[in-house]
């Protein structure tokens, strides 16, 4: 309650985007006169941060990010601006705007892990959210610099680079030959072997 001897006052410390109801009585020395109301509603402002950011289902490619409103709102949230990037690739960050409190980001790598936020937006932006979410495994690419050099008459080397993609942790590669008459022979080698020797009796690294 305020008590003022002029006709207008200047009422702060609300809140945002919120329905207020004013009361106004005047007074005298005889008494006081029958209440009068009034509504107001204060104006939008920049929202709080989204609550409770989360991923889920998360694949070699693709990753679902959830989050609840901001409470308190301070208006009509219009949007939210997503934002993603990794710091092991050389691409620059990644944005997209949506209206529902859920995004699907694809086209992601493999094994990597990103940096996500998400903001949301009624007059201005709010302040961000944020979390770190890692891919799943998938396959390596191919080895690279497939290369065979003959050793002796009977004894060829393979070797190879590793492969440009790893995808995850590598294991080994898996070495295979095969001659005219069908004959196949396979080795394991470790992920630090890039080379393999081929001889008729034996094969080794």
């Amino acid at each position: 309650t305020t008590t003022v001897s002029r006709t207008s006052v200047v009422v702060t410390g609300l809140d945002p985007y919120v329905d207020y109801t004013f009361q106004i009585v005047a007074q005298n020395p005889a008494g006081s006169s029958e209440n009068r109301s009034i509504k107001a509603q204060t104006d939008e402002a920049a929202p709080s941060r989204v609550r409770n950011l989360r991923f889920e289902n998360p694949n070699t490619t693709s990753v679902t990010i959830r989050w609840n409103v901001p409470d308190p709102a301070n208006g009509l949230v219009r949007d939210y601006k997503v934002v993603y990037f990794s710091a092991s690739l050389p691409l620059a960050k990644e944005e997209t705007i949506v209206t529902k409190s859920v995004a699907v980001l694809a086209g992601l790598t493999p094994f990597t892990t990103y940096d996500v936020s998400v903001s949301a937006r009624t007059v201005s932006e709010g302040p961000s959210s944020s979390i770190k979410v890692t891919t799943v495994e998938g396959a390596p690419s191919a080895p690279v610099g497939l290369n065979v050099s003959a050793i002796s008459s009977t004894a060829l080397r393979v070797s190879w680079g590793p492969p440009a993609q790893p995808n995850g942790v590598l294991e080994g590669y898996f070495v295979s030959r095969s001659d005219d008459s069908g004959v196949v022979s396979t080795a394991n080698v470790s992920n630090e072997t890039f080379s393999y020797n081929l001889t008729g009796r034996s094969e080794e690294r």
